[in-house]
């Protein structure tokens, strides 16, 4: 559940980088590390 949150979160504010870098140390530590690259840029969208 709380991958759902952090996910969420990350993408309700998509230009602040803090949720989305806080989901990629979420997934760091549970040895994700092709999800977080792919996942925490994923939010960015077009600029």
């Amino acid at each position: 559940m709380e991958d759902r949150a952090l996910y969420h979160s990350m993408l309700a504010a998509p230009h602040d980088d803090a949720p989305r870098l806080v989901y990629a140390d979420w997934l760091d530590d549970r040895a994700a590390p092709n999800r977080t690259s792919r996942r925490a840029g994923s939010a960015r969208g077009p600029n």
